[in-house]
């Protein structure tokens, strides 16, 4: 069968799965319609039984009254037209239901008719009037039973539709089951017998490339990749006959022209005069000897120098297996670097984390927990810069283009940087074209480390005056791009001419004279980073500046308008970590393969908290071992452990039965894009990269598994995020300083600017004495350092 009717039969197989499921459909439809017509009749039975008994009802009282009797009649000729409708008899149960309603039916109709005969009697007559009782009551007994009956009737319908239901389902599922099976099967065997053939096809135009043309492809299959391998067969019959041909041709021409050679030789001896070739020939010698002298020369200087030559080429190899040796090796100690800091440094981070999740924990260990995670932070930029700029010298960082709203991100780096420029009194401000885009295809991440390095070192390096932040750009070309500068601004310090070469040197921190009290603290790489990164997009930067003025960073690069379609709005994180599972939710093994106790321990706490089943080895052999036994749902792999590192692991799961379904998400602490998508290429399914954020690994669970956590309510959220200076609004709050004395005014805002943590917590019992609300506001504040909220509400209403 050829490859077009293999796959004619593919989409027939298709379209047969496809209309048998559309009748499958139509069949349920059409058996939900009768259940709903069922349940209509029995309703309007279950109605007309009721106006029975409230006919009956009014009969006893009033006998002689005409219409009750007329539309107890009516009311009777019409529940039985209803017994009789056909739906209502699809099943042997319903139908000896409804015969029993029938004849209930009947009995009432009797019953009905003593009960006439009863009220009449019993107008003046005790006795009479006792019987007209036992009727009625025996009459209401028959309206009851009757309408039992329906409930019996609508029980059994249901029952009965129900059943075909599950029926339609069942025979839906396993027919649409044996399609898929068929169809992955056919396709199976279809993609094999293809592959196949492709390779010995590829097989035999190799052994064409190598010249052996008499070995012909052979084909069992006869489609369209037979008519391939003949005609590559006849084309190299064709070849071998035009090879032997030219060969014929070319051992001719030789042999003609070694005659014509002959003939040319002979006619010259006959021709020339001896003598004159005789005086030739001393002449010829003469001239050879001297020139065989002069090669003599020659050649004894060439060989020297091609000595020197040797002698240099094997000294430049040698060099450069040096070189090459010596870059493996700073590759493979930042590999190792990265992985021995930032393992450690995901367990300082980690617990600090955990201990802030403890309600009981004071708020001073809190603040101390701050401290803890502000400098492992800091810690972690610093390692980032190193390894950044080495990345850079091995050539293994490049950009990451996406588009973004860098009208956000230019705002999110302002943003950082207010707080520290207002607690030194310098204003920072943005000045932007006001049509420069807001949204652009670049790499984010490596721009907004270019405008935070520049800005922090502004704010760094200025004691008093502003720092400013100006965006331009140009038309863009045809092709959507344009320039972009930006420039920052500031009145510090300012840089002497004979050190402005040195500021984009790495590791260069430039101090000059009387500015000892500046804060030093950093790695020198900010500047040479951003002049790395600015050159990697295409761009320059330079510099002017003048000692004790200020000076202005420039730079310019090269991106694309984007539209903001291709933006994908991504709101904050505001659900918190999971208290648990849900309800409802299966229970979910998660092995975590972690040598560092200390980080195992980590997140084998964040699981357990989530309501997961956690199981802890330390290397990967163990982690087969346990796969294999505890038959997890989620693997968590580190990388580097000793026995079996983490990639050998994640291969022989992937290898096991059932390895191919479980989940295994690598936490590795590795440096290099290589190593983490050797993870990858391993069969891991995500990565998350040391230290991380709690949050970032129940994203990667969320995103690789079907699992539904329970979450704490948003307004427990927003209780548990929000300072509690929130408890006065921005009015209030402004109401409540304006009512303190101004002494006390004055020393809050000198306390806050000055950042003196001891004097402003000094003025708290002053202020808890006038408003305590007010003070526990600026308590909360002072917890958080938050000192520019405070500065804020003091200058906008006078007290700056």
């Amino acid at each position: 069968m050829s490859i077009r009717h293999r796959l004619q039969l593919l989409i027939l197989l298709f379209i047969v799965a496809g209309a048998t499921t559309l009748g499958l459909q139509e069949w349920s439809h059409r058996i939900m319609e009768a259940s709903t017509a069922a349940d209509r009749s029995v309703d309007a039975i279950e109605r007309s039984a009721f106006q029975l008994a409230m006919l009956t009802t009014e009969i006893a009282a009033n006998p002689k009254a005409v219409r009750p009797q007329q539309q107890w009649l009516s009311g009777y000729e019409q529940l039985m037209q209803l017994l009789r409708q056909p739906q209502l008899r699809v099943e042997k149960g319903a139908q000896q239901a409804i015969n029993r309603l029938q004849q209930n039916m009947e009995d009432m109709h009797l019953q009905r008719q003593r009960l006439i005969k009863a009220a009449s009697e019993a107008e003046g007559s005790r006795y009479f009037q006792v019987r007209l009782n036992r009727e009625l009551q025996a009459t209401m007994l028959q309206m009851q039973g009757i309408i039992a009956s329906a409930t019996v009737v609508r029980n059994i319908m249901d029952q009965h539709y129900s059943d075909e239901l599950h029926r339609v389902r069942f025979f839906s599922l396993a027919l649409t089951s044996a399609t898929i099976i068929l169809l992955i099967l056919f396709g199976l065997l279809m993609t094999l017998k293809i592959v196949s053939n492709l390779d010995i096809l590829q097989a035999g135009i190799r052994r064409f490339s190598a010249g052996k043309l008499h070995e012909e492809i052979k084909l069992k299959s006869r489609d369209e990749l037979a008519a391939i391998a003949d005609s590559l067969n006849s084309m190299a019959s064709r070849l071998t006959e035009t090879m032997a041909s030219r060969d014929q041709m070319e051992a001719i021409v030789k042999e003609r022209t070694t005659a014509l050679q002959r003939s040319r030789l002979a006619a010259i001896s006959v021709m020339e005069d001896i003598n004159i070739q005789r005086h030739q020939t001393e002449e010829a010698k003469q001239a050879l000897e001297a020139i065989n002298i002069d090669l003599q020369r020659e050649v004894k200087v060439r060989k020297a120098k091609e000595s020197e030559l040797r002698r240099k080429e094997a000294l430049l190899r040698q060099a450069k297996s040096g070189a090459e040796q010596a870059s493996r090796s700073k590759s493979i100690f930042l590999a190792n670097m990265s992985h021995e800091l930032r393992t450690p440094l995901n367990a300082i981070l980690g617990f600090s984390q955990l201990l802030q999740m403890d309600p009981a924990m004071s708020e001073e260990s809190k603040a101390n927990l701050q401290t803890i995670n502000r400098s492992g932070a800091h810690l972690l930029t610093l390692i980032n810069d190193v390894l950044d700029m080495s990345k850079i010298e091995a050539g293994k960082i490049d950009l990451q283009n996406d588009s973004f709203n860098f009208d956000e991100l230019i705002r999110e780096a302002i943003d950082m940087m207010v707080v520290r420029a207002s607690s030194k009194g310098i204003s920072l401000g943005l000045d932007a074209d006001s049509n420069y885009p807001k949204f652009i295809y670049a790499d984010a991440a490596k721009i907004r480390q270019i405008l935070i390095n520049l800005l922090s070192n502004a704010v760094k390096f200025t004691e008093q005056g502003a720092v400013s932040l100006h965006i331009s750009t140009e038309a863009p070309n045809e092709q959507g791009e344009f320039t972009l500068t930006g420039s920052v601004t500031d009145s510090g310090i300012g840089i002497a001419s004979k050190d402005i070469g040195k500021v984009f040197a790495p590791f260069e921190q430039i101090v000059q004279k009387g500015e000892e009290k500046i804060d030093q603290k950093g790695t020198g790489l900010g500047l040479s980073l951003c002049k790395q990164f600015i050159e990697m997009m295409d761009g320059h930067i330079e510099v002017k500046s003048k000692p004790n003025k200020g000076s202005t960073f420039t730079f310019s690069i090269r991106v694309k308008e984007a539209a903001a379609s291709e933006i994908e709005e991504i709101s904050p994180a505001t659900k918190g970590l999971p208290t648990g599972l849900a309800a409802g939710q299966k229970a979910i093994k998660v092995l975590i393969a972690e040598d560092d106790t200390a980080n195992a321990i980590i997140l084998e706490s964040v699981l357990r908290k989530a309501g997961l089943q956690t199981l802890v080895v330390a290397n990967g052999e163990e982690a087969i071992a346990q796969f294999k036994a505890w038959k997890p749902d989620l693997i968590c792999m580190d990388r580097r452990m000793p026995v079996m590192d983490g990639k050998e692991a994640t291969r022989h799961i992937r290898q096991e039965p059932g390895g191919k379904d479980v989940i295994i998400i690598a936490v590795t602490a590795v440096a290099f894009r290589e190593e983490r998508q050797q993870m990858l290429d391993a069969g891991c399914d995500d990565l998350v990269k040391k230290p991380y954020a709690f949050e970032e690994i129940f994203q990667a669970i969320e995103r690789n598994i079907e699992i539904e956590f329970s979450y704490p309510d948003a307004e427990d959220i927003k209780q548990a995020t929000n300072t509690e200076s929130q408890h006065l609004d921005k009015d209030g709050f402004a109401i409540a300083i304006r009512a303190l004395p101004g002494e006390l005014i004055k020393r809050i805002h000198q306390s806050a600017l000055e950042l003196d943590m001891d004097g402003f917590e000094a003025t708290l019992p002053e202020v808890e004495a006038i408003n305590p609300q007010l003070a526990e506001s600026l308590r909360n504040l002072h917890r958080q350092l938050d000192y520019s909220a405070i500065l804020k509400v003091l200058e906008e209403n006078g007290h700056g």
